[in-house]
């Protein structure tokens, strides 16, 4: 019914230092659609003493705040304690889908914390969700 064999991805691929706690515009939905799956990958291992932890939220259809019922799609990701650490080229797909159907419209925001000094030149960390056109349940 929902094209299960019709998977589409967003990506978002970070290669600058955010220095602090940040959010990036992911993605607006074209058309509802229901999340299936999310990974992201480094290609540099994390300095010791340092964490990084990843979410994506909802912001709605106006896009400036996450929504006060159902705002966060995917739990966060990594961790912010000390050893909570990206290793490089092992992709990373654990995080709980929260709320996965996001309607036509609504936007997508990747919030992106770092606990410690943890970023390195050269690095890169790129975020994929995998997604269905449809709603395939509800939140």
């Amino acid at each position: 019914m929902f094209g299960g064999n019709n998977v589409f991805s967003v990506s978002f691929t970070l290669h600058t230092d955010p220095t602090a706690a940040e959010t990036y515009l992911f993605w607006r939905a074209p058309v509802a659609c229901t999340i299936i799956g999310k990974v992201h990958q480094t290609n540099k291992t994390g300095n010791g003493g340092t964490a990084t932890l990843l979410a994506l939220h909802n912001y709605g259809t106006a896009g400036t705040a996450i929504k006060s019922s159902d705002g966060t799609a995917i739990v966060a990701s990594g961790g912010t304690a000390v050893g909570a650490i990206l290793t490089a080229d092992v992709p990373a797909y654990t995080s709980t889908i929260l709320n996965p159907v996001v309607e036509a419209g609504e936007y997508l925001v990747l919030a992106y914390s770092e606990e410690g000094s943890g970023w390195q030149s050269g690095e890169q960390l790129k975020y994929q969700v995998d997604f269905l056109y449809g709603k395939a349940g509800t939140n």
